[in-house]
C-alpha cells in the first residue's frame, strides 16, 4: 500500500535529469518483440529479393541434372558438384538472411535505448531475491498486461495463419495438377504472402508492446513536487544559500570600498538615502573620480566614515541621486556633471582655506 501511495503522490512529469539518470541505470523502455518484427520484415524483404534467383538456379539444376531433361550423362562428379552447389547456395542465402536479421536487431536495440550503454542492470540486485517483492511483481499490472499481450500475440498470429490457409486451400489443390513452373510460382507466392503477413502483424504487435512499455516507464519515473524542488536545488543551488553568498560578497565589496573613503575630497549625500564619495587631485587627474557610493545603511556608513576622517560631507540631493544612478565606482564622473562637481570642490577648498 505504501508503494501505491508513493506512486499516487508522484504527479509531475520526469525532468530531463531524471530521465538521464534512468538511462544510466538501464531503466529504458525496450521491446524485443519490436526488434524481432522489424528484423523479420527486413529478412522477408531480403528473402523476396534473393530467393527467386536461388529458385531459378535450383529449377535449372533440376531440369538439367536431376531430371536429366537435356539428355546429358549423370555421373558421380556431376552429383557431387550439383549437391555441393545446392548446399553452398542454401548456406549463403541462410547466412545472409541471418546476418541481416542479427544486424537489424542490434541496430534497433540501440535505437530504442538511445544508444545508451550501461552495465548497471548486470550488477547484482538482492532486492530481486525478496520473495515478497517477487510475489508483488508476479501479480502486478505490468505482469497482467504482459500476459494479456502474449495471449493476443499468439492468437493474432494463429488467426493470420489460419486465414491464409483457408485462402490457399483451393490454389494448393489446383497447383498439384499444373506444371512444375506453375507449382513453384504458386508455392513462392504463398511463402511471400506468409512472410509479409506474419512480419507486418508482428510489427503492429511489437509497436503496441513498445508503446505500453514506454507509457509504463514514464509513469514509474514520475516525480513528486518535492522531488522536483530538490532536484532544482541540486542543479541550481539552494536559493537561501545563494542569497547568503551574494550578501557576503556584497558586504566584502562594501568593506573594501569603505577603505577608500578616507582618501575622498568630498562626500555628497541625499542626505540619508544615498551617498557618493568623490576624489579630485588637481594636476594629477583630468576629472573627479567616484571612490565609493551606496544607498540606505551603507550610505550612512560612508558619511560616518567620512566625518570620522575629517572629510567634508555636503547635502546635494539631485546631484547625489544622479551620480549614484549613472556613475561607476573607480571611474571618472560623467561629463555632464563636471560643472556641478567643480562648484562643490571649489566650495570645499574655500572651507579648508577659511579654517
Amino acid at each position: 500500500m505504501s508503494n501505491e501511495t508513493d506512486q499516487q503522490s508522484k504527479t509531475e512529469a520526469p525532468t530531463p535529469r531524471r530521465l538521464e539518470r534512468a538511462r544510466e541505470e538501464g531503466q529504458i523502455a525496450f521491446s524485443p518483440d519490436l526488434n524481432s518484427s522489424v528484423a523479420l520484415l527486413v529478412a522477408a524483404i531480403a528473402a523476396i529479393w534473393v530467393l527467386p534467383l536461388m529458385c531459378s538456379q535450383l529449377q535449372s539444376l533440376l531440369r538439367t541434372r536431376i531430371l536429366n531433361l537435356d539428355g546429358g550423362d549423370w555421373t558421380a562428379t556431376t552429383t557431387v558438384l550439383s549437391t555441393q552447389w545446392l548446399f553452398n547456395s542454401v548456406w549463403i542465402v541462410a547466412g545472409g538472411l541471418s546476418l541481416a536479421f542479427l544486424g537489424v536487431n542490434i541496430f534497433l536495440s540501440q535505437v530504442q535505448t538511445g544508444f545508451a550503454i550501461t552495465t548497471k542492470p548486470l550488477s547484482p540486485n538482492w532486492e530481486k531475491l525478496d520473495p515478497v517483492q517477487g510475489f508483488q511483481r508476479l501479480w502486478s499490472l505490468d505482469s497482467a498486461v504482459r500476459g494479456l499481450l502474449a495471449v493476443i500475440k499468439v492468437g493474432t498470429l494463429t488467426t493470420v495463419v489460419v486465414i491464409l490457409y483457408w485462402m490457399w486451400l483451393s490454389p494448393l489443390q489446383e497447383s498439384t495438377h499444373g506444371t512444375l513452373d506453375q507449382s513453384v510460382h504458386a508455392g513462392w507466392d504463398m511463402i511471400v504472402q506468409l512472410m509479409l503477413s506474419l512480419a507486418g502483424t508482428a510489427f503492429v504487435l511489437g509497436a503496441a508492446d513498445y508503446g505500453f512499455k514506454w507509457y509504463r516507464m514514464q509513469q514509474k519515473l514520475k516525480m513528486s513536487r518535492e522531488e522536483v524542488k530538490d532536484e532544482a536545488k541540486e542543479e541550481q543551488g539552494d536559493p537561501q544559500l545563494k542569497g547568503r553568498i551574494r550578501r557576503m560578497q556584497k558586504e566584502a565589496a562594501q568593506r573594501k570600498t569603505l577603505l577608500d573613503v578616507p582618501k575622498a575630497s568630498v562626500v555628497i549625500t541625499n542626505p540619508t538615502h544615498y551617498a557618493v564619495a568623490l576624489l579630485y587631485e588637481p594636476g594629477r587627474m583630468k576629472a573627479p573620480k567616484i571612490l565609493a557610493k551606496g544607498s540606505g545603511a551603507f550610505a550612512r556608513r560612508i558619511a560616518a566614515v567620512a566625518r570620522e576622517n575629517g572629510i567634508e560631507v555636503l547635502e546635494r540631493k539631485p546631484l547625489t541621486r544622479a551620480l549614484y544612478a549613472l556613475g561607476k565606482v573607480g571611474e571618472d564622473i560623467p561629463l555632464e556633471f563636471y560643472r556641478a562637481v567643480a562648484e562643490i570642490l571649489a566650495h570645499v577648498y574655500r572651507l579648508k582655506q577659511n579654517r
